[in-house]
């Protein structure tokens, strides 16, 4: 499974936002191939900040550092792997400050990334129990 070509194309081509709707077009765009992506929600944080509707428009070091990274990321993205249902998998947790992330995979290749951004309680959880937090979210997910 991999990203299409000219998405590909439009994505690393993309010119550096100047409004909150140039923004929210990279992300809409970002946002669709996310499961290609480790630690897409951490990634994408400073972006989504950008876009919240009570804020003016601000582009500053993060934003450039996650809209760079990002646009990266997503133009050199690693095949996935589809599944063999006769085989073990494997699930990998992360946690950051912001977000958690997960990679599902079998023989250590990707089948799939999941990552969410932490709002609320589980921002003040400790790393070992966002880790825990996202396993949780990895099988319900």
């Amino acid at each position: 499974v991999e990203v299409d070509d000219e998405k590909v194309e439009a994505i690393s081509s993309w010119p550096t936002p100047k409004s909150i709707s140039d923004v929210r077009s990279f992300h809409g765009l970002a946002s669709f191939y996310r499961r290609f992506v480790r630690n897409f929600s951490s990634l994408d944080a400073p972006l989504t900040e950008a876009i919240k509707k009570e804020k003016s428009f601000i582009w500053g070091i993060k934003q450039e550092e996650a809209f760079k990274i990002l646009k990266e990321k997503l133009s050199s993205t690693p095949l996935l792997q589809l599944p063999n249902f006769e085989k073990m998998f494997e699930i990998e947790c992360d946690a950051s400050g912001v977000g958690i992330g997960v990679v599902l995979m079998q023989e250590g290749k990707p089948i799939t990334y999941f990552s969410e951004k932490l709002r609320g309680a589980p921002l003040q959880y400790s790393t070992y129990d966002k880790e825990l937090y996202a396993l949780v979210r990895a099988l319900t997910n």
